[in-house]
């Protein structure tokens, strides 16, 4: 689910609203849960948007803990250019990937 302002939608709708213009980019979302919906709808996005990689969370996250994260995701995805090799580096922080429920689809 994904919030636009006061209005609620789900991963597919919000990918018709923005599709076919994320053409090569790398879509993170950093809110709660928007992953949680499962990788075929995760996909479904991915194709609609044209995007190369989509990323996000599948639990409820703590803004903190979340944001420490994103800090090594952004980095990773600044120096690799290859999503594979951004999963590789994420390896080294196993623990909070799975405490995040952190997912990266490509």
């Amino acid at each position: 689910m994904v919030l636009i302002g006061r209005k609620k939608l789900t991963l597919a709708e919000f990918g018709r609203c923005i599709a076919g213009t994320c053409q090569g980019k790398t879509i993170h979302f950093g809110s709660c849960s928007t992953l949680a919906a499962g990788k075929r709808e995760a996909l479904q996005f991915k194709r609609a948007t044209k995007a190369k990689c989509v990323s996000g969370y599948t639990e409820c996250v703590e803004w903190f803990t979340s944001a420490a994260f994103e800090i090594l995701l952004l980095e990773a995805l600044t120096f690799y250019k290859r999503t594979d090799a951004v999963e590789s580096y994420l390896k080294e922080y196993q623990g909070l990937v799975k405490d995040l429920g952190f997912r990266m689809y490509r």
